[in-house]
């Protein structure tokens, strides 16, 4: 019986905590959000407790989601219209939506395409991984599977990416970047074009490229 009050106050405790998180700090709703059901995934050894908590996680981020989505163009000028003598103006959370924006969930293109980076070592070519490329993965998330190496197809870039490799890999002559690109990835998954974009040789100043 005191064991389950316990954990019953405890529980109560961290909720209210919670909730005071959430209010006091509006722009991180999305994170706050997110500590219930990641303690309880871990934390607890009943199977219907974990999926009922994850089905109400859901609920509230689908309904935060909707929030966000309709706050500025239906629900706040309905509501100015329901109450004129109210100055109304819902939370914002800048942290719900990728950089792209919603519309990333709506149209998504067919075309598909990455950057290959290879190793130049005695007139040979060595496919490089681009995860030795890129080494700061992000907590979480894979940086590759969300294009951070696109940078590199940047021409603002590509000096200072050279200069990069040279240092990052000593053992190479020289560099050469290209690209493939999937026209329609879903109707022709094996029809692809691709061709290099530069050698790194090309790009550097003349005095070379290593630091």
């Amino acid at each position: 019986m005191q064991t389950n009050l316990g954990r019953s106050l405890g529980l109560s405790a961290f909720l209210i905590l919670w909730g005071a998180l959430v209010y006091k700090f509006p722009v991180w709703w999305v994170y706050t959000l997110t500590v219930p059901p990641i303690l309880v995934v871990n934390l607890a050894k009943d199977k219907r407790l974990r999926d009922h908590f994850i089905s109400l996680f859901v609920v509230i981020w689908l309904m935060v989601f909707m929030l966000n989505t309709t706050r500025h163009l239906l629900l706040e000028p309905f509501l100015k219209r329901s109450f004129p003598g109210f100055s109304l103006a819902l939370a914002v959370n800048k942290f719900l939506f990728p950089p792209a924006g919603p519309i990333m969930f709506f149209n998504v293109d067919d075309s598909f395409g990455f950057y290959r980076v290879s190793g130049i070592k005695n007139g040979k070519l060595f496919d490089l991984n681009p995860h030795e490329v890129i080494l700061n993965r992000t907590l979480f998330y894979d940086n590759i599977h969300r294009g951070v190496l696109g940078a590199i197809g940047d021409p603002g870039s590509v000096v200072s990416f050279c200069r990069w490799m040279h240092g990052r890999f000593p053992e190479f002559d020289d560099f050469a970047v290209g690209v493939r690109q999937y026209p329609a990835l879903k109707k022709s998954r094996y029809v692809y074009q691709e061709g290099w974009l530069y050698r790194c040789r090309d790009v550097l100043p003349p005095q070379g490229g290593r630091p």
